[in-house]
Formats: structure tokens, sequence, C-alpha cells
């Protein structure tokens, strides 16, 4: 998927084409939301590393379905001035977000528009990380950041704690729905979770984006589920970080088909540029706000 800074440009001219003037922090705030999961799976992996993976990975996977997006969506959007038209903005964003990723070619891996109504993965792969396309996407998303810098990025934030309640309503609904849907989930084999744990002998199986690492001076693939697979002489003997497809020939090997090895940690930087701007800009935007309200309250007769 385009790094977070990637998503702002694209997403940025397409709302406000559709909605006008509106503040670019909720459209970045849009942009970010259907991340939300994954950055949490990577804070619960390392404050919890005994946790089990494959439950981790399907809880986080529903999170970050469609609808498990659009209930943070609302939950976000009730702390909004004007709730109805910001959760528009924000769903509208969160799923060209998704189709956006959708784009990007992850094998063994997609996005979820239907769950959990059908857990069928979706995924168009036109371009991968290190082609062109994901850095125009990012070129764009630092031209948006400077533009929204040079109007309102800095400026007092339209917000509200009024209806706090239908906030936490709603993260409560986001917190508790994956965990109903995991058995649906698994029973899917979704990101081939069941043909991993049951180790399904010769079922396809594929990885996106992960180590290789050094054992014994031979290399291994460590997938998402923490297990180490042989992938004989088709994985590099060093570091990386590979996409792979393939048939699982034993519990602890795979039979690499394709293999596509990924250029470093790129896109994370950006992904944490695009975050820390958002983050600042909330923060200096809401501190002002809250500044101003005294001001406001004192003029008012």
């Amino acid at each position: 998927m385009p790094n977070s800074v990637g998503h702002f440009g694209i997403q940025g001219i397409a709302s406000h084409a559709l909605f006008g003037r509106v503040d670019p922090r909720w459209v970045m705030t849009g942009c970010i939301l259907p991340d939300v999961p994954w950055i949490a799976q990577r804070i619960t992996g390392a404050l919890a590393p005994a946790a089990d993976p494959y439950t981790m990975r399907l809880y986080f996977v529903g999170q970050a379905s469609l609808l498990g997006t659009v209930v943070l969506c609302g939950a976000v959007a009730a702390l909004a001035r004007k709730p109805r038209r910001i959760f528009l903005l924000l769903a509208f964003n969160s799923l060209l977000h998704l189709l956006l990723d959708a784009c990007q070619t992850k094998w063994g891996n997609g996005i979820n528009l239907f769950a959990p109504l059908s857990w069928e993965t979706l995924n168009f792969g036109l371009f991968w990380p290190e082609q062109w396309p994901s850095y125009l996407l990012t070129a764009g998303g630092v031209a948006y950041v400077v533009w929204a810098g040079r109007r309102k990025l800095w400026a007092p934030f339209d917000w509200t704690a009024r209806r706090w309640w239908i906030c936490v309503l709603l993260i409560g609904c986001y917190v508790a729905l994956p965990a109903l849907w995991q058995s649906s989930a698994y029973a899917a084999d979704v990101h081939d979770a069941r043909v991993l744990k049951e180790h399904r002998l010769g079922e396809p199986v594929a990885f996106d984006r992960e180590e290789v690492v050094l054992e014994d001076s031979k290399p291994r693939l460590r997938g998402w589920n923490r297990e180490l697979y042989d992938g004989g002489s088709a994985l590099p003997r060093r570091d990386a970080t590979v996409s792979v497809r393939g048939t699982l020939t034993a519990p602890d090997r795979i039979r690499i088909s394709e293999i596509h090895e990924h250029a470093g940690a790129s896109r994370d930087y950006g992904s944490v540029a695009g975050l820390a701007v958002l983050g600042l800009a909330l923060a200096i935007g809401v501190v002002r706000s809250r500044n101003l309200e005294p001001e406001a309250t004192s003029n008012n007769p």
C-alpha cells in the first residue's frame, strides 16, 4: 500500500473537488484511518510478543475492512461540529484509501470491501511499491502538505467534545466487532491463515513484504505468523524484504514459484512522516481552538 503521504495528494484533490472548502486536516485524517489497525498490530506485537499471531492477524484484518473503518469514521466524526458532513468526508477518503491500496501489488494480501459478508480479498496488482506510481503519489502528497501548510494546517481546529459519548460508543463497536468475525475470516482462509496454521501441505500460499533472515548462514522467510520457512535457493542469502508465492510442502518449507525483493524501508519513512505531520497539525489546532474559546465566550453578550 502507498505510504501515508502518498495518500494525501490524490485524496486531497478528490476531496476538495467533491466537498469544496474543507479543513485539510479532516481530509488527512480520513487518509490515515484505514491504517489504524495495522499501526495497532505493530504496537500489540511489540508489547505482547507471546500473543497468538493468527488471532491478531484475523482480528486486525476485520478491523481494517471497509465496515470496520466506517465505524471508526463515525467515532471521529462525532467530535466534529458538522458531524454528518465530516462523516461523509472521512468515509469517502477511507474507501478511496482502500481502493488505492488495492492498486499496489500485494501477494497474499489485499482489501476486504464486503466483510463480514464476504472475505474475498481484492487486489488489482497494478504496480509494486518501488515503481514510479508510488513515487508520483508521494510527490503529490508532499505538494498537498505544502499547500495545506500555507493555509489552514496550523490554524485553530474546528472540533467539539459535546458528543464524546457517541465517540466512545462507536469506538467500543470498532474494538468489539472484529472479534465476532474471526471465525468466519479463518474459515475463509484469509491471508492463508488456515493453510498455515493447520499445515495443509500442497496448498498455495503467499506472503506480502516479509523478512528474510539468516539462520546458521541459511536464509529463512519469517512469515507474519512468526514461523520460519525454508525457501530453498529462491531466497536471497542476506537480510531482505520480499514477497513470495509458492506451495506449502512441509510445515516449515515453501516451494517458491515467484519472488519479488522490495527496496528497503522507504515506505515506512513516508508513513511515519505523514503521521507526524498530521499529529502535529491536529495537536496545534486543538490547543489553539481551546485558547480561543474563552475569548469567544467573553465577547458574547
